[in-house]
C-alpha cells in the first residue's frame, strides 16, 4: 500500500516539474508538537494557540473562514462561535438506552491551548524554479486528533498573520529559543517568517487553487528529496532554519534549566546547614514569619507570586483528630536549593535563585512532603551570613556550591517539560534527549 502512494505521489510530482512554475503559489503546512525544533511553539504556558486564542478572547484579533482562490473574501466568524468549537460536552448517564426515562446532564468542557496544533498558509513566489520569496498569511487552530475520541484533528479557527504579528510583538509569552541552542533568541513573527519549525506540507497549489498536489509525505522522507526541482526547493525553503536558527544572533552557545535540588543528613556534608544552633530552615522560617523576607508560592506554571503571611504560618499547624498540632521547626532538616544551570561544550555554571522550606514527610499527618513557601536567595543574605560553616558563612557556602549531594532531582526545562531524576532513571522522560539524562544524572550525589 505505501508503494502505491509512493508512486501515485511520484507521478503527480512529475507532472508538476514539466510545467512552468514560475509565479505565485501556495503552501499549506502544518506545525505539531512531538519534534524538538517546534518546542518554542508549544511551550507550556506559552502556546502559540495560547496567544492567539486570548487575544481573540480580548477582542484584539478576529477569527476568519477562507477560501482558497477567494483569499480576498474571508468571512468573520463570530468570537462566541469559535469558542463553542472548544466545547467538549461530556453526558453523566451516557450509557443509558434511549427509552430511559432519566437523561444524563451535561457537563461542559474545554479543550486547551496545550492540545492543539496549528497550520501556516503561506504565499510563495516561484522564479525559473526556485523559490524567491515567501510570506505568510493565514494561522489555522485545529485540537490535535489523538485529543479526540475518534482521532480526528477538530478545526478550531483562522486567522490573519498580520493581526497576529501584533500579537507577537507585543505579548512577552512570544519568545521563540533555540531547542538546541539557547543563546538565540527571537519572536514567534520572525521565527515563522524564517521557517524555523519542522512542519508537514499538505498542499501545493497555484495561484487560482484550481491545480492542487498534495503531499503527505514527512520532510525528511527520502521520497521528497528524490522529487522533482520545485519540491526539493520547498524542502529546503521550509527547513533552512529549522535545525540551526542560521542567521539569529546568539552571544553566547548554552542549554539551560532549572534544577531544584532536595539536600538533607543524607550526605554528611550537609551537616553545616543543619546543626542545633543554627538550622538554616528554622532561620528562614522565622525571619519569613516576621516579614523580613519576602514569601512566595509556586504556581501551577512553574513562576512564583507573592504569599500570604497567614498562609505560610498556617502550613505549621496540622489536624489530627479534633486536635491542631503544632508541627516542631526545630526538627525540620530538609531544604530545597533551585538553582539555573548553563551548559555549555559540556562544562556546567550555576546561580541559585530561590530556597525552598518544606516539611519532611514524617512530620505530617497526611504523610506527603508539605511545601511551605520559597524565599529569594539575595533576600536570604543578611539572615544566612550570620549563619557560620567552618571559614565561611552559610551565604557562602550555599554560593559556591559547597553542599553535599542530593538523592533526587527536580528539572524544567526552558519550554516547560518536567521530570524528576534518580539515579535509577533509566530512559530520558518525555521531553528531554538520553544525552540530557546522562548530564542530569551526573549532578546527583555530587
Amino acid at each position: 500500500m505505501k508503494l502505491v502512494q509512493i508512486l501515485v505521489i511520484t507521478a503527480l510530482l512529475f507532472s508538476f516539474s514539466n510545467a512552468n512554475r514560475d509565479g505565485k503559489f501556495y503552501l499549506e503546512k502544518t506545525i505539531t508538537p512531538g519534534m524538538t525544533e517546534n518546542k518554542p511553539f508549544f511551550a507550556e504556558g506559552r502556546e502559540l494557540a495560547r496567544v492567539v486564542l486570548d487575544g481573540l478572547k480580548d477582542g484584539k484579533i478576529s477569527s476568519f473562514r477562507y477560501i482558497l482562490g477567494r483569499l480576498d473574501q474571508p468571512r468573520m466568524i463570530q468570537r462566541q462561535n469559535v469558542l463553542k468549537r472548544l466545547e467538549v460536552k461530556t453526558d453523566l448517564f451516557a450509557g443509558l438506552d434511549d427509552d430511559d426515562e432519566e437523561k444524563g446532564d451535561e457537563t461542559v468542557e474545554y479543550y486547551e491551548a496545550d492540545q492543539m496544533h496549528f497550520r501556516v498558509l503561506e504565499e510563495v513566489q516561484v522564479e525559473g524554479n526556485k523559490i524567491s520569496s515567501s510570506s505568510p498569511l493565514w494561522i489555522d487552530l485545529f485540537v490535535s486528533g489523538r485529543h479526540k475520541t475518534d482521532g480526528i484533528d477538530h478545526y478550531v479557527g483562522s486567522f490573519r498573520y498580520k493581526d497576529c504579528l501584533e500579537l507577537f510583538r507585543e505579548d512577552s509569552r512570544t519568545e521563540w529559543i533555540n531547542p538546541f541552542n539557547h543563546g538565540q533568541r527571537t519572536n514567534f513573527s520572525k521565527a515563522i517568517e524564517m521557517g524555523l519549525y519542522r512542519a508537514e506540507v499538505l498542499s501545493v497549489m497555484n495561484d487560482n487553487a484550481d491545480e492542487v498536489f498534495f503531499s503527505t509525505v514527512d520532510f525528511g522522507g527520502d521520497e521528497v528529496k528524490q522529487a522533482e526541482p520545485f519540491i526539493k526547493d520547498v524542502f529546503q525553503a521550509m527547513t533552512k532554519g529549522g535545525l540551526d536558527a542560521a542567521g539569529l544572533p546568539a552571544e553566547e552557545t548554552y542549554l539551560s534549566y532549572k534544577l531544584e535540588r532536595l539536600i538533607d543528613l543524607n550526605d554528611p556534608k550537609n551537616k553545616p546547614l543543619f546543626n542545633d544552633d543554627q538550622n538554616v530552615v528554622v532561620s528562614l522560617y522565622e525571619a519569613g514569619a516576621s516579614g523580613d523576607i519576602p514569601l512566595h508560592y509556586k504556581k501551577v506554571d512553574g513562576t512564583l507570586a507573592e504569599q500570604d503571611l497567614n498562609a505560610f504560618t498556617s502550613k505549621f499547624t496540622t489536624e489530627r483528630g479534633l486536635d491542631s498540632v503544632n508541627i516542631p521547626i526545630e526538627k525540620l532538616d530538609q531544604v530545597v536549593i533551585v538553582e539555573s544551570m548553563k551548559e555549555a561544550n559540556g562544562k556546567q555554571s550555576y546561580e541559585v535563585e530561590y530556597l525552598g522550606l518544606l516539611v519532611p514527610e514524617d512530620l505530617t499527618y497526611s504523610g506527603f512532603p508539605a511545601y511551605l513557601g520559597y524565599l529569594r536567595f539575595e533576600d536570604c543574605k543578611s539572615v544566612l551570613e550570620n549563619l557560620k560553616a567552618d571559614q565561611q558563612n552559610i551565604f557562602q557556602l550555599i554560593s559556591n556550591r559547597g553542599f553535599g549531594g542530593t538523592t533526587s532531582l527536580e528539572v524544567t526545562s526552558v519550554f516547560g517539560d518536567k521530570a524528576t531524576i534518580t539515579k535509577d532513571t533509566e530512559a530520558a522522560p518525555p521531553g528531554f534527549t538520553e544525552d540530557e539524562l546522562k548530564s542530569f544524572k551526573a549532578q546527583i550525589g555530587n
